[in-house]
């Protein structure tokens, strides 16, 4: 559609978001981080006592019968959790058997406990499994937004007992006085809140009017589950810390729990780790009880209620996260079209990849496990069975040689979370020697049945792991770092809190049955070495992507497939050579892509049938996902941004392309007065026009070479990827039009055939001398367009009119919107708007150019990238050379 040069751009001085808004957004960022890191130096400073000896030894006398029962009274509760989807199952009237039900309603109970994020991975894996039982997505959107808002219930509950007893105990925490108590009647307000809001009222039509109305027997049998579940959750918490010695009154352990799961939930973190054990640990060591025993039975039952039943989830519901972007990407528009999920910011997309993603943690606790009990000395008596067994080397050994697998595991971690076929393999390996060296260095069977059940399981999912490489540059990677080092650096600390100044002063060689602070000096130095070891190997060692450039033979093939399937507007500079070739597996289709970074960049949509262009798209997506790269398609067009779409890219607007179609193009008329004058100036001073065939007399490439130096003189170097240069080999694959004065040649353009049957012509290099007359490039250009109508062209492609159209509205993206800003006032820079009205006159049709990016990608970086590719490398980009 024709867009006016009159149109003007919808004005940009009114801010979108409102002041309130940007503080509460910034507020929502880094509220978080602050209320863990005041939780966290609350419990620090309750810890500075801490008698890790003691810890120790609670941990040592709990019996396996007693972990046990522990552990299946922790599974009830999550029984109980799978009430809500029992009795929504029932309402709605989904047709599917209880062990249905409970094969995604367990996993997605448990996921949602461990991961957190308000529930919503919950619903999440909720969207999955019912969208594949072929349940319809209104009916989804009911089931798992109800189920989200049903969970807060048995909280409110106990909030309000817990707000009934709270005058009875100081509560330590350094908050104003009634603030602990105004939290605890916000989520008893919930309850009330909910029965109104999910009834047949005024509140319901305003708030939830896509909400079918709940009966009051529904709603009360969704409250006493969530009742059921929190009571439980209550109830094991209370179990665990009496097997670690601490017996809170039950107003105590109520008051305690009520304001630790509220902190934990306020505080958005995810599974309110770090918060909802610090509030716990605080309040309960203000209360007089004991730190070494409330933090042992806050990790209890933590492994028991959150980390076991989330591995058995893991388990059942393996078929809900094959990792098949496509089904998850398509799934989260449904969810984002829906109004209620769209309140709810149901996250779909984080539930494909949390199964790979919890096997990279538990591969990183795995490290942490091995470490932790090399830190502690080993048992006396498992000690001394093993000295009566075993030569001494062999067991001081075997502990050096279990903390070098513990690195490696925390090493390894990230490549499992990456789904990397190399870290699954040397994982597995470090797995199986890792419980071999802890039955030899201790008898730790316990930790040993860890391991090996962990190596059960990622033997399981060896499908999961195709990938060869994971990006090194990403903030994923940072975050990892950073927890590597915490590690080590823990481990440094834990020594030291062991074994006090005698960790340093004593020899590396003292080899002595049961000196334990020797032992620990050794281990800390292989820590230090292997972690090194471990990150020099991830640096060099990681696979990347090893095209060759095309030779002479490979372009000629590349155009012969181009004549033979079809090409697009940028298929003549494949012919440049300068971009690697990538084809589909049955050869129908090719994509044309430069390499930057770890950035795979195409240059426009796949050429080829128009059939096989979705599948194009799919298999270069997952040849870059296959080596940790980033896939960018560049400039495509906006005919097959639906393609695009449905695989998971975002799109930004990079400007829009001026297509002047042939058959309506005259010299008649007012508007084309200034074509006119310019055309009849340029026969006066004996301009004149010709399209040279190849091969072309040496003279004439003289002449061409020095245009062409003497434009670059003027203006900047060469360019590659999206834009042509003079390279003799390239332009002697196509025509050139020259202008000349007489006998000199004066300026020159090399036409791009798009060999789609001559629908479309192009230009590439369109160059003056210094001294070619004014107004010669529109004689050049004007004749250009005659001579590819006669030739039976139906448009001709002017090129792009960079950040034309981006952004023109209050509605745009964010990033389109600073676009925008840069086309209104970065003229002085590049001359957006001249080369805009340049193109205007010629009375052009406007057609959208796309960058087509990873959505969770920001596009400004991979702008980045594509303008240094193009300039030929940063240093070029930086420099101007």
């Amino acid at each position: 559609m024709q867009r006016s040069d009159a149109t003007s751009p919808a004005p940009l001085d009114k801010p979108t978001p409102t002041r309130l808004r940007r503080v509460l957004h910034v507020l929502r960022a880094i509220w978080p981080p602050l209320v863990l890191t005041l939780v966290g130096y609350l419990g620090w400073r309750d810890l500075r006592g801490l008698d890790l000896h003691a810890l120790h030894a609670i941990t040592r006398t709990l019996s396996n019968l007693d972990l046990l029962g522990l552990q299946l009274v922790a599974l009830v509760p999550v029984l109980a959790m799978c009430g809500y989807d029992l009795l929504l199952r029932r309402w709605l009237q989904i047709r599917l058997s209880t062990w249905q039900v409970l094969r995604y309603a367990w996993p997605a109970c448990t996921l949602a406990n461990l991961v957190g994020l308000s529930g919503m991975t919950g619903s999440g894996v909720r969207y999955l499994a019912l969208s594949r039982e072929g349940v319809n997505g209104r009916t989804i959107a009911i089931y798992a937004g109800l189920q989200l808002l049903s969970v807060p219930l048995g909280l409110g509950l106990l909030c309000a007992a817990a707000l009934v007893v709270s005058p009875q105990f100081a509560i330590a925490l350094p908050l104003p006085r009634g603030v602990p108590q105004l939290l605890l009647a916000g989520f008893a307000a919930y309850v009330p809140a909910f029965f109104l809001l999910t009834g047949s009222g005024a509140l319901h039509r305003r708030f939830f009017h896509e909400l079918p109305p709940l009966t009051v027997g529904l709603r009360l049998k969704l409250t006493v589950a969530s009742f059921g579940e929190w009571g439980l959750a209550l109830a094991v918490l209370g179990v665990a810390l009496a097997l670690a010695g601490v017996q809170p009154e039950p107003q105590q352990l109520l008051l305690a729990f009520a304001l630790a799961a509220t902190a934990g939930i306020a505080s958005q973190v995810p599974g309110g780790l770090g918060v909802l054990d610090g509030t716990l640990l605080v309040i309960l060591r203000g209360l007089g009880h004991p730190p070494e025993g409330v933090l042992a039975g806050i990790l209890l039952f933590r492994l028991c209620y959150y980390v076991v039943p989330a591995l058995l989830g893991l388990v059942l519901g393996a078929r809900l996260f094959v990792p098949d972007e496509n089904v998850f990407v398509r799934m989260l528009r449904r969810a984002e079209a829906h109004l209620l999920l769209g309140v709810l910011r149901l996250p779909v997309e984080l539930v494909g990849a949390i199964g790979v993603r919890l096997l990279g943690y538990l591969t990183f606790m795995a490290g942490l496990v091995l470490l932790v009990s090399a830190a502690y000395p080993t048992l006396a008596e498992r000690g001394a069975l093993l000295h009566s067994y075993l030569p001494h080397t062999v067991v001081e050994g075997s502990h050096l040689l279990s903390v070098v697998a513990g690195v490696v595991l925390l090493g390894l971690s990230r490549g499992i979370a990456g789904q990397v076929r190399r870290a699954y393999q040397l994982t597995l390996y470090m797995l199986l020697a890792g419980a071999l060296l802890s039955l030899v260095k201790g008898l730790d069977y316990e930790e040993a049945s860890f391991l090996l059940a962990l190596a059960a399981l990622l033997r399981a999912r060896s499908d999961y792991f195709e990938r060869l490489a994971y990006p090194l540059l990403s903030r994923r990677n940072l975050l990892w770092l950073l927890a590597l080092l915490g590690a080590i650096g823990g481990y440094a600390w834990l020594g030291a809190a062991l074994y006090g100044n005698e960790a340093w002063a004593v020899s590396l060689r003292h080899v002595v049955p049961g000196a334990h602070a020797p032992r620990f000096a050794r281990s800390l130095l292989a820590v230090v070495v292997t972690g090194a070891g471990v990150l020099g190997w991830l640096a060099f060692a990681m696979p990347r992507p090893r095209p060759v450039l095309p030779d002479s033979a490979a372009l000629d093939e590349a155009r012969a497939f181009y004549e033979q399937h079809g090409g697009h507007e940028f298929a003549h500079l494949t012919l440049l050579g300068d971009k690697y070739l990538f084809y589909t597996p049955a050869r129908d289709a090719l994509i044309a892509y430069g390499s930057i970074r770890n950035r795979l960049v195409a240059l426009g949509d796949p050429a080829g049938a128009p059939a096989a262009l979705e599948g194009a798209i799919l298999a270069f997506r997952q040849y870059a996902d296959r080596y940790g790269c980033v896939p960018v398609f560049y400039e495509v067009s906006e005919t097959n941004l639906h393609l695009y779409h449905d695989h998971g890219f975002g799109l930004f607007k990079l400007g829009e392309q001026a297509l002047i179609p042939l058959q309506q193009f005259t010299l008649r008329g007012k508007k084309r007065d200034d074509l006119r004058s310019a055309i009849n100036r340029a026969e006066r001073e004996g301009l004149d026009f010709a399209v040279l065939d190849h091969p072309l007399p040496e003279a004439t490439w003289t002449e061409l070479r020095t245009i062409s130096d003497q434009w670059l003189g003027m203006k900047t170097a060469e360019k590659g990827f999206s834009l042509g240069r003079f390279d003799r080999p390239y332009l002697s694959r196509a025509p050139i039009a020259v202008v000349r004065q007489g006998e000199t040649i004066v300026a020159f353009a090399s036409l791009m055939p798009d060999y789609r049957q001559n629908q479309e012509m192009s230009i590439d290099l369109m160059r003056h001398a210094t001294d070619a007359p004014h107004g010669c490039m529109d004689f050049l250009l004007v004749r250009l367009l005659e001579h590819a109508r006669d030739a039976g062209y139906g448009w001709f492609n002017l090129g792009m009119a960079p950040l034309a159209g981006v952004g023109q509205n209050e509605f745009a993206r964010r990033a389109e919107r600073l676009a925008r800003l840069a086309y209104e006032y970065g003229n002085r820079f590049y001359n957006y708007k001249g080369l805009r009205s340049y193109k205007g006159k010629f009375d052009p049709v406007w057609r959208g150019s796309y960058l087509a990016y990873p959505y969770q990608m920001a596009p400004r970086f991979l702008l980045l990238d594509v303008a240094a590719l193009i300039a030929g490398g940063y240093r070029r980009l930086l420099t101007g050379g």
